[in-house]
């Protein structure tokens, strides 16, 4: 659900189909932030190899219960280094900038 809520999860400006991945169980995925005085804040690097289940199984098992078509997005869970599971807690706050890199997707967050 917390990826579900009107302007969270931001995706693009482009998507691509699975084919254009050398290996989609071997991607790349880290987060970044960028805070408003300029400090930089590596919180997530991981890869979809740490998924539970390969791409293909998690495609596979969903269409078992849902109709799957083109241009849908499956939102597979987070990687480590989410800000409720830190110590202490670390959220997002208005003037930061956030790098989540599978590719490059930019958001700037502002109250």
């Amino acid at each position: 659900m917390g990826k579900s809520f009107e302007n969270f999860a931001p995706i693009g400006p482009v998507i691509v189909s699975l084919d254009e991945f050398a290996d989609p169980n071997a991607l790349a995925i880290s987060t970044t932030i960028i805070g408003a005085d300029g400090t930089v804040s590596r919180v997530q690097d991981s890869s979809t190899a740490q998924l539970i289940f390969p791409v293909a199984e998690l495609v596979s098992r969903l269409s078992q219960t849902v109709e799957l078509l083109p241009g849908d997005v499956i939102f597979t869970g987070t990687p480590p280094g989410v800000g409720a599971g830190m110590k202490p807690n670390r959220f997002l706050v208005s003037g930061e900038t956030l790098f989540t890199q599978i590719g490059t997707i930019t958001q700037r967050f502002s109250s």
